[in-house]
């Protein structure tokens, strides 16, 4: 009585073990699908190749250390329009500054490495935000009857 884990005789990628997909015109089995001839183990071959891994591209390397391409496109739009929201135009340079920043930011993720200027991006996106949080402030302080914030001095004299 065999065994139902053990694996069939012959082994596992002989001839009559393919399936009927895998099987060229002629029949046979497909060169990716017999087991590969390793000789004794340890001679130094290089491993077997998969018949599907795909060689690495060194193009799409990870790069490590300072970004060689400069600043990504609209990091320092970002941080300039999140200047503006907060110093006159609130909710226009604040919404201009976090698309900026957004599109900065992905060009920099998208680049692998390449393109630096993450964090001026995040920092005019911030700005933008806090510009359109205060506008917003006094806003709902003009709406709520707030009209001048008055700061008095009152002397007496004797």
């Amino acid at each position: 009585m065999s065994d139902p884990t053990s694996p069939p005789p012959g082994g596992p990628g002989g001839p009559d073990d393919v399936p009927w997909w895998a099987k060229p015109d002629g029949g046979e089995a497909p060169g990716w699908w017999q087991e590969p001839d390793r000789g004794a183990p340890g001679v130094g071959q290089p491993p077997p190749k998969r018949p599907f891994s795909p060689t690495p591209n060194p193009d799409y390397r990870q790069h490590r250390g300072r970004p060689t391409g400069g600043m990504a496109k609209g990091a320092v739009a970002a941080l300039v329009w999140g200047i503006v929201g907060l110093v006159c135009c609130g909710p226009i340079g604040g919404g201009i500054a976090i698309y900026q920043g957004s599109q900065a930011r992905y060009r920099i993720q998208v680049s692998n490495g390449r393109l630096g200027g993450n964090g001026v991006a995040l920092l005019g996106m911030l700005l933008g935000g806090v510009a359109i949080v205060l506008w917003l402030f006094s806003l709902y302080w003009y709406a709520s009857g707030h009209h001048v914030i008055y700061v008095s001095r009152t002397t007496t004299t004797g």
